[in-house]
């Protein structure tokens, strides 16, 4: 049997792609917020529903397309496909609901931008927060936002870039406890922004 193939095919980097449809700039700073200060911003907030949703339209709609296939809220499945020619069609099926649930795919694919970049900072900036409220002691500064966007405009997908939960603290808490802490500080989504 041929090894099954990945059924996530949005070919951009993780950051880039989170980084482009994000929502929600916070008033942080790269200071850690005291434990019994920190509030929970909008876009986190919403996230956990808005993700929801999507996978219900994006369900529904490849559904209507003949599809016995379940989706992620990432617009793949986590179900492996083994033939080539099927996958090709699920993408292409995936990519006409995608972009009639008002997903602009091009901006999805052709990278960050100043902006995008710009947002994306401040959500990381309020999950380090949401982190060391929970308790985590961050162990590095982040970097300047002018260095943040720098680095993300630049960026090979060689990751090196920031982002909360690549703290050393936070990789040291473990899986089960990182697990834990992505329910209550998740880390922003690559379709937030609809």
């Amino acid at each position: 049997m041929a090894p099954p193939l990945l059924a996530f095919t949005i070919p951009v980097p993780a950051l880039a792609v989170s980084g482009i449809l994000l929502l929600g700039l916070s008033a942080c700073t790269a200071e850690e917020a005291p434990a019994g200060d920190w509030t929970e911003p909008d876009w986190m907030a919403n996230q956990a529903a808005d993700r929801e949703n999507f996978v219900l339209e994006l369900q529904a709609c490849m559904d209507g397309l003949g599809w016995d296939r379940a989706v992620d809220e990432y617009g793949g499945s986590p179900d492996p496909f083994f033939d080539a020619e099927e996958m090709s069609r699920f993408d292409s099926d995936k990519d006409g609901c995608l972009t009639q649930m008002g997903i602009d795919l091009e901006a999805v694919r052709s990278g960050p931008t100043v902006e995008s970049l710009s947002t994306r900072y401040a959500q990381e900036l309020d999950v380090r927060d949401c982190l060391i409220a929970q308790g985590i002691e961050m162990e590095s500064e982040p970097p300047s936002e002018d260095e943040f966007i720098e680095e993300g405009l630049s960026s090979d997908d060689s990751g090196e870039a920031w982002w909360a939960y690549g703290d050393p603290a936070v990789i040291a808490a473990g899986p089960e406890r990182n697990a834990e802490l992505l329910t209550v500080c998740p880390e922003p989504w690559v379709f937030g922004a609809e």
